[in-house]
This record gives C-alpha cells, sequence and structure tokens, in this order.
C-alpha cells in the first residue's frame, strides 16, 4: 500500500508498520491482512485525516487584581503581551488579551505566582479537537426552577433545571505549521437575585462575548472578567451555588469577595498531530531539544531507544532534562491550597533505558496523603520520558526528586 512500510525490530522480535495512510479504511485493509501475526505488529502508522489535531491547554484560576499586570493582562487597554512581541495587534475587548510568551516563560510566571500566594489554580483542562471542529467546555450547574399550572380542576408543580455559569467554545482551524485561527465564543448566565419571581424563583442575566485572532502554536490567549464579584451576593441566598465545581471555590473566596482577586482563563493551542505539522518542531521544548522527522520516527526511535542528534548527553544533563519537565507540568491541588496543606514530599523514579517509568514511590512523604498521591498522579501521566541517550549506558536509573507544596 503507498505511504505504508513494514519494518523488523529484530531486538524485540516485532514487526513495525510506519508511514502514513490515505484511510482509516486503507490502514484497517492492511492491518487485516496481517492478521495472522497481530500479536506481532506494533502499529505506528499515522492517517491522513488525523492530521492537524489540535491539544487545547487551559488553565482556570484566581489571580490577585494587583498581579494581574505580571501575565501581560492590563484592564485599560486590553492589549497584547509585550514580552518578545513584534508588534501590537488591535484592541479585541475588555474580556481577550493575547500573549507573545512561550509556554515556559509563561510556567515560569504562573508558577511563581503560585509559590508565592498570588494565584490558586481552579482547574486545569485539557482538550483535543480537529482542525475546523468546535470544543467546548462548560463551568456551572443546573438551577431548579418550579413551574405550577393551575385548571379549573386541579393544580400540578414540575421542575424544570436552567444552566448557569461560563459555556466556553473554541474553534482552531490551523492555517499552516505555525499559525492558527482560533475563534473563541463564550456565554456567562449568571443567577440575578436582585430580581425575583414569587420571591423564590431568581431571573437570569446572559452575556455573551466572541472574537477571532491568529495565534503562534503554543501561544497563549488570556480572558478575564467573566464572574462578577455581586455574584457572592448570590450565593448567600442560593447556598448550593458554592458546590458546584470550579466555581464553587471562586464563590468562596473571601478575597473575591471583597474585589481583590478576578477569575482568570488561559487557553494554550498546540498542534499536535501530523507528520507535516511535527516536522522539525521540539517536541520536548522543555528538556533536550529532541528533534525527530515525523510521529512514527520519533516513537520507533524512542521505543528503540536510540540516541538523536541534539539530545543532551550525560546522566546530570539527562536528570536535569526530567525534573525539568516533572516541576514545570506539576501543579498544587487546588483542595490542598483550600485546606491550607502544605509541605515536601520527595519521590523516587526509576527509568528504564527506553525511557519507561518502571517505579514510582514517595521516599519522604510531605504529611498529606492528598499531596503525596496527587504528586505520584502527575508524574505517571507524564510518562514515558524520553530514551537514554547513546553516552549514558545503563538499563536504568533511579532519580529523587523533592517537590515542595508551600
Amino acid at each position: 500500500v503507498p505511504g505504508l512500510q513494514l519494518k523488523i525490530n529484530e531486538a524485540e522480535a516485532k514487526l513495525v508498520l510506519l508511514g502514513e495512510a490515505d484511510s482509516l479504511d486503507e490502514k484497517e485493509r492492511v492491518l487485516s491482512a496481517l492478521s495472522s501475526v497481530k500479536d506481532k505488529i506494533l502499529d505506528l502508522a499515522t492517517i491522513k485525516e488525523e492530521r492537524n489535531l489540535v491539544k487545547i491547554d487551559m488553565q482556570i484560576f484566581e489571580i490577585s487584581r494587583d498581579d494581574i499586570k505580571k501575565l501581560g493582562l492590563n484592564y485599560t487597554d486590553s492589549t497584547v503581551l509585550t514580552d518578545n512581541a513584534d508588534k501590537a495587534l488591535n484592541k479585541i475587548t475588555d474580556m481577550f488579551a493575547t500573549s507573545k510568551w512561550s509556554r515556559a516563560q509563561l510556567n515560569v510566571t504562573i508558577n511563581h505566582l503560585i509559590s508565592v500566594g498570588k494565584i490558586r489554580v481552579l482547574s486545569r483542562p485539557k482538550l483535543v479537537c480537529l482542525s475546523g471542529k468546535e470544543a467546548e467546555f462548560v463551568v456551572g450547574g443546573q438551577f431548579p426552577i418550579t413551574k405550577t399550572t393551575t385548571t379549573t380542576t386541579s393544580t400540578t408543580s414540575e421542575v424544570e433545571f436552567k444552566d448557569y455559569g461560563i459555556n466556553l467554545k473554541i474553534k482552531p482551524i490551523v492555517k499552516d505549521e505555525e499559525d492558527i485561527l482560533l475563534a473563541v465564543s463564550n456565554e456567562i448566565i449568571e443567577i440575578d437575585s436582585s430580581v425575583s419571581v414569587s420571591g423564590s424563583t431568581p431571573a437570569f442575566s446572559t452575556r455573551n462575548t466572541k472574537t477571532e485572532l491568529y495565534l503562534k502554536s503554543g501561544n497563549s490567549l488570556v480572558i478575564s472578567g467573566l464572574i462578577k464579584n455581586q455574584e457572592t451576593d448570590t450565593v448567600e441566598k442560593f447556598p448550593g451555588m458554592a458546590d458546584i465545581p470550579i466555581l464553587g471555590i471562586l464563590f468562596r473566596s473571601k478575597n473575591f469577595q471583597q474585589k481583590q482577586t478576578e477569575l482568570v482563563i488561559l487557553i494554550t493551542p498546540e498542534i499536535v498531530s501530523g507528520s507535516s505539522s511535527l516536522e522539525g518542531k521540539d517536541i520536548f521544548p522543555e528538556a533536550g531539544q529532541r528533534k525527530y522527522e515525523n510521529k512514527a520516527e520519533r516513537a520507533l526511535r524512542e521505543f528503540r531507544g536510540k540516541e538523536e542528534k541534539g539530545y543532551s548527553s550525560g546522566l546530570d544533563s539527562y536528570i536535569d532534562d526530567i525534573k525539568s519537565q516533572i516541576v514545570s507540568s506539576i501543579g498544587y491541588p487546588s483542595l490542598a491550597r483550600e485546606l491550607g496543606v502544605s509541605g515536601t514530599v520527595k519521590v523516587r523514579l526509576r527509568i528504564l533505558s527506553d525511557g519507561w517509568l518502571k517505579e514510582a514511590l514517595v521516599v519522604s512523604s510531605s504529611g498529606s496523603e492528598l499531596l503525596d498521591n496527587s504528586t505520584l498522579r502527575s508524574i505517571k501521566k507524564l510518562a514515558p520520558f524520553s530514551s537514554f541517550p547513546g553516552s549514558l549506558e545503563r538499563n536504568e536509573i533511579a532519580v529523587d526528586i523533592p517537590i515542595v507544596y508551600n
């Protein structure tokens, strides 16, 4: 089949299917023809239809109003973040601003603000969608409304549920290897406790905003001003709102109630799929600058544990790369921060030469199962890591990493 090829991996006694099929049906026909040896097949082939997948990383956090400008967001101007910016874009709306920062720069800034208590992370959802398709993220709940119908003979009541909260719709369109046209619309439905029917049924207010803009893959859009501080008055009248995911934590925040903090959503789209979009890109931008020709070849090289040009050599460099990945990826669990839990957890990782995580365990507890378990889960999600460089002639290594939650 054009575009597909089989290679023999003698070390693992596997047949490796590589290349790019024109369609899923074409790939399945090849796999069907190899069904007699299916247990020996390592399928690394991609499909052209899967090209231009976009990963959308979102961070939802509560930030001190005095520190919002450290992210480049200015309430009065709503202009482009200026760090490394070659030119400013036109104003969009009071809710939107864009970031020219790299992910590493943003992580450093956000992690610093988290460490000094200026940011409280409420959620870190991740979405993946095809270019041109719409992804939707909803934060909120449903409010019960009783409807009473009276006739000449009887009176009946039924309960309907009205949605409220934030409905965020994101539609990324990949224009080339680096540029993404991002269409973002959001609807904010709030309970208006100042207006009610029959004294118990509240009214609802709705706000809608939308924008379209170009972003480089990996750059960020910042959205703020979604939730009014007056919403806390509604929580006092309808306590159930304080229990909804994400927003409930915000509504219970004394700083938010006193208008000292703001809800901010950071959206970072990144092109992650397709050989044409991956060619020449840094797959591990924060750990070793290792480059591959395409997704299939990258996976095969990691599987065999071969060294690539440009990858840091030596044990110390490799361990530093692993630590960098972990530290930049771990966030303070929102529940632990809310409860005031802090501590230092030391974890020991045993990593095999092909990058697979053989073992992860806590060797020194923080004193909190919440922090210990959250740390292990976050690290396991990162595995497998990159394979050992050629100069590191070992079957496995052990790495101790302390993580401080303060």
